[in-house]
């Protein structure tokens, strides 16, 4: 069998971490340069008016909900709503 040519993040963080683990989004309530006109305008394709992270609600209850599909899951933290890393340094 011939090993992938692709490693997928899903199948490394598995390696990596021993089990599934699962993505749980933070919001920062920042903005984005295709948003804000900056860098470009109207936003991107990559997101929805809301940011792509619209489902995303406190991390207990991220956790509560995918405990329910992912019992013995581990859990990463990952910046989403627009760009999270979009803000002054301060």
């Amino acid at each position: 069998m011939q090993p992938d040519r692709v490693n997928m993040i899903g199948h490394y963080m598995k390696e990596k971490f021993g089990g599934k683990v699962v993505k749980l989004s933070l919001d920062g309530n920042f903005t984005c340069p295709n948003r804000d006109g900056s860098k470009g305008f109207g936003g991107c394709i990559f997101c929805s008016s809301d940011g792509s992270g619209e489902f995303a609600s406190s991390i207990p209850e991220q956790i509560e909900l995918l405990s329910d599909k992912w019992s013995d899951a581990k859990y990463i933290a990952y910046f989403q709503n627009h760009t999270n890393t979009y803000a002054p340094v301060s």
